[in-house]
């Protein structure tokens, strides 16, 4: 899913040339946020037709309770807790390592932050549909770049 960092593009836009756009900035959020909700609809849809042991949902900005995010979370913890089976929610934002299970209340979503770029560290993500959990992940070290 294409959701970003600074409050999911709610953030003014302090970088640009002449400055902040809202109209341009909120015109984008609600395009990509209604796109990201899309996704999320048709991967559970996608699961749940065949039957799928797990879903893995992917993107970059840490999804916290901040007005940015707030259909997202929601969205992501409705479709978890109907589809009732292991969902695994990665995402970088802060690139702090952190695992997070029974995120957002649903006792089969988890939530793992990966590490940043300039740490030796990643993760290597295992789906075996043949354990209870369907993921695992294991630290790996970068050995040389």
């Amino acid at each position: 899913m294409h959701v970003v960092g600074s409050e999911n593009d709610l953030a003014p836009w302090s970088q640009l040339p002449g400055g902040d756009r809202p109209d341009l900035r909120l015109a984008e959020f609600e395009a990509r946020k209604a796109a990201a909700l899309d996704w999320i609809d048709t991967a559970f849809a996608t699961a749940e037709r065949t039957h799928a042991p797990g879903v893995l949902l992917l993107m970059q900005a840490e999804p916290t309770e901040t007005p940015g995010f707030t259909e997202i979370r929601q969205r992501i913890a409705e479709r978890s807790r109907s589809y009732g089976k292991p969902v695994l929610l990665v995402h970088g934002d802060e690139h702090i390592y952190e695992v997070e299970p029974a995120y957002a209340g649903v006792p089969n979503l988890t939530r793992l932050e990966t590490f940043g770029d300039t740490a030796t560290q990643w993760l290597r993500v295992t789906a075996n549909p043949r354990t209870p959990g369907v993921f695992s992940w294991t630290t790996q070290k970068v050995t040389s770049i």
